[in-house]
């Protein structure tokens, strides 16, 4: 006679198979879910690791100690290569502040690549016309101004205010700033005439927006100031430079490096007119300025 295999006779073959393997296979699915929970917090922990990185990167940036900031963007930039890849966009950013680094500490060939690269990532994830890719290509137009590259600088300078005026409009204050230095590469590149209406442009925006008292304005004042006087208008020149010397004897610290710069330029043109004593003056205070600075950095390091 056949012996008929019925379906309770499967289900208790199938127990015992599972008894003997030792139960293995949901075990494994368990521990399997366990693992990736696992790793899915520990890459959550590094990053926000990464974030304090950052801040401090940040901190550190802007108290000038360069060395710290430097070590805590790199560490940062590790992790988020690691755990993200490069077109995150935190990491081309924290790129971008590694680049500053290096360039307001006169590392410019370790800043250009910085910032190049960041740039390029910015535009190729973001795309062109996004605010953080203008500000990235405007970080590296002022890399290109370090290395007194003008053609390069203003190439892409000319850039940026297109970007700036077609997102920003006419009247914006970032609009202005990339007048203000673009005026400045057309001045140091000696085409005066074509520096000289950006910074009437940009100097009527910024006393729209800030007033006549404000470090933006005195800035503009002061550019023009210097081509007035490449340009033989000394006494405009002396009058202009007297206002933004005030105005920024009033809203700079009175240790800023750009108050040292706006008296070089004041004595230098007071030389010109004669007035020997009162440029020696000015000659002393940013002379004072700028060892206090060196003092400075001498205490963080």
């Amino acid at each position: 006679m056949q012996r008929i295999i019925t379906p309770w006779s499967w289900a208790m073959l199938l127990l015992l198979l599972m008894v003997c393997i030792g139960w293995n296979f949901f075990p494994s699915t368990t521990s399997s879910r366990a693992q990736n929970s696992g790793t899915t917090r520990s890459i959550n922990e590094e990053l926000a690791i990464a974030e304090r990185e950052v801040q401090r990167g940040l901190k550190e940036l802007d108290r000038r100690n360069f060395i710290l900031a430097e070590k805590h963007f790199n560490a940062a930039l590790k992790a988020f290569k690691a755990h993200v890849g490069e077109k995150d966009k935190r990491y081309f950013w924290i790129l971008r502040m590694l680049g500053r680094t290096y360039l307001w500490s006169n590392r410019i060939p370790e800043a250009e690549n910085a910032l190049k690269k960041s740039a390029e990532l910015s535009s190729s994830v973001l795309g062109k016309d996004h605010s953080d890719t203008i500000d990235a290509f405007n970080d590296l137009g002022g890399c290109y101004v370090k290395k007194e590259d003008w053609k390069n600088a203003i190439s892409i300078l000319e850039l940026v205010r297109d970007n700036y005026r077609a997102k920003l409009g006419e009247n914006h204050v970032s609009y202005a700033a990339s007048l203000n230095n673009l005026g400045w590469l057309h001045f140091k590149s000696k085409n005066f005439g074509a520096a000289e209406p950006l910074f009437r442009q940009a100097l009527d925006i910024y006393r729209k927006k800030f007033g006549e008292v404000s470090p933006y304005t005195a800035d503009c004042y002061e550019k023009l100031a210097r081509l007035l006087v490449a340009t033989g208008r000394l006494e405009q020149a002396e009058q202009l430079f007297r206002f933004a010397l005030a105005v920024n004897e009033r809203t700079l610290d009175q240790t800023d490096e750009n108050l040292a710069l706006c008296m070089d330029g004041y004595s230098a043109l007071l030389h010109l007119t004669g007035k020997h004593s009162e440029a020696a003056k000015l000659e002393e205070r940013a002379k004072a300025i700028r060892i206090h600075s060196i003092n400075q950095q001498g205490l963080r390091k």
